[in-house]
């Protein structure tokens, strides 16, 4: 009902995937980061990436771009947020 109207893909080669998107600014999502996605700036060409729902990113990920790491919360009940 909407996929015709997204431009995705899946990529099993992250560093590949980051240097075809070189120049673009990424997004790493995590209920555990501290800055709020809701007070960023976005601009067109931005890249958000969200983890696996039973996981979330890597936390190494996550360590290396804490500078561009943004908090989703979640409430208390709830352990992830489903992308869909």
């Amino acid at each position: 009902d909407y996929w015709e109207h997204l431009e995705w893909e899946v990529v099993d080669d992250w560093p590949a995937l980051c240097g075809r998107l070189a120049g673009h600014r990424f997004w790493y999502t995590s209920k555990t980061a501290s800055h709020p996605y809701t007070e960023i700036a976005y601009q067109r060409g931005d890249v958000l990436v969200f983890g696996c729902e039973t996981k979330g990113l890597p936390p190494s990920l996550l360590r290396e771009n804490a500078d561009r790491a943004l908090k989703i919360p979640t409430r208390g009940a709830v352990r992830s947020l489903n992308l869909s």
